[in-house]
């Protein structure tokens, strides 16, 4: 195996620490579910979807389902994060209850505290999930939805002096990226976030390029080869310890052992090196409990100490780039108990859960903030002293 470059700290480019990313859902919106009724979730979703104006932009969506105009509309208040009539959808399942209530993900407030929170801890940019949105999502509002929090978190974020960056992670369309209605996603990305100037500055690069990312699912065999030339494409797998993905390019969602995936540069006079890119570090590995088919019980969170030993191998090999998994999914089956979760984001700590009262405060995001500071600056990974009271 050729020797990776940087180290140290040092990446190839010789900027200084990896660049971090947190993956993050924008789903808890008033479009998630199935009441009161398709046609109103539906109605509601296209209210929002018509005020996501890019300035001077006028952006069609030939689709039956989504027949819209996204260009100028008046109508700004239906993105205000407002669920008319009955509360953000999203949150039945949970496993312990933000110390921000159940929110709505377009909620500018709740928007604002979660970019002061992330970008306080070191973290440079929000790897935002859209990997549900093509599919039977795609016509039942909850897309729209999506998109529409996701929009508006853009929007927030245009005002804030402490925020971190933004991109999305895509998913197949039926298994296919080459298919009309993933370029047309992939268009509204480009038009909504990247030709505005002003919101393409709070949009993450990689490599000189627009970052997007693409989940495939768990696999075995190579990426698809769509390719769209403005952007820095990354395919994303799932468990690259058993589908050995990162041996094929792909970075991961999740890894129950952290995998690192390498790609070759070349360096002076033609030769070349293999460099850590990508690292993704987890909290803990979701599952469905003892009995379902996600029953990963050995991967509990053990008051941090799963965290923390993924860490590890980030601060071993220095990557380009580390995912954190994840900041706020709660949601079932993955986000099966607090022992078994692997969100982030503060909690009450005591409280509703799904399966019993509890939650872990701030704690994971002090982990993290400890993590990321010590990794950017070069030094060794911190020590720390794990809280036996916290899950």
């Amino acid at each position: 195996m050729a020797p990776a470059v940087g180290g140290c700290g040092v990446l190839a480019s010789g900027s200084r620490g990896p660049l971090v990313g947190m993956e993050y859902e924008t789903w808890f919106t008033c479009a998630m579910g199935g009441a009161p009724g398709v046609a109103a979730i539906q109605a509601e979703a296209k209210r929002k979807l018509a005020a996501l104006a890019a300035p001077g932009k006028a952006i069609q969506i030939n689709d039956p389902h989504l027949a819209i105009d996204l260009g100028r509309a008046a109508g700004t208040a239906d993105v205000d994060g407002r669920c008319p009539g009955r509360p953000a959808a999203g949150w039945n399942g949970r496993e312990a209850t933000p110390v921000l209530g159940t929110y709505e993900s377009s909620n500018p407030k709740v928007i604002r505290r979660h970019a002061e929170w992330i970008a306080g801890t070191g973290v440079d940019f929000v790897l935002i999930d859209w990997s549900n949105n093509l599919g039977g999502n795609w016509s039942n509002g909850v897309a729209l939805g999506i998109m529409a929090a996701t929009y508006n978190l853009a929007q927030t974020y245009l005002h804030l002096r402490q925020r971190p960056k933004f991109c999305l992670l895509l998913g197949l369309d039926g298994g296919h990226a080459s298919t009309a209605r993933f370029q047309k996603q992939v268009d509204m990305v480009w038009s909504l976030f990247l030709q505005p100037p002003a919101v393409r500055r709070l949009y993450q690069e990689y490599l000189g390029k627009p970052l997007l990312t693409v989940y495939t699912g768990p696999r075995w065999t190579p990426p698809p080869s769509w390719s769209d030339p403005r952007f820095t494409l990354r395919w994303v797998n799932g468990f690259n310890e058993t589908t050995h993905g990162n041996r094929l390019g792909y970075w991961s969602w999740i890894d129950r052992q952290p995998q690192i995936t390498y790609r070759t540069v070349t360096g002076a006079k033609g030769k070349t090196a293999r460099v850590a890119e990508a690292v993704t570090v987890a909290a803990g590995w979701p599952g469905g409990g003892p009995s379902s088919q996600h029953g990963w019980g050995k991967g509990a969170r053990h008051h941090g100490r799963t965290y923390l030993k993924q860490w590890e191998v980030a601060f071993r090999v220095q990557p380009e780039v580390v995912l954190l998994c994840q900041w706020n999914e709660f949601n079932q089956p993955d986000q099966y108990s607090v022992e078994m979760s692997n969100d982030m984001e503060p909690t009450a700590q005591h409280g509703f859960g799904a399966h019993g009262a509890g939650g872990w405060g701030t704690y994971y995001l002090d982990l993290t903030s400890r993590m990321v500071h010590a990794i950017k600056a070069g030094r060794p990974q911190p020590h720390v002293r794990l809280n036996p009271a916290i899950p």
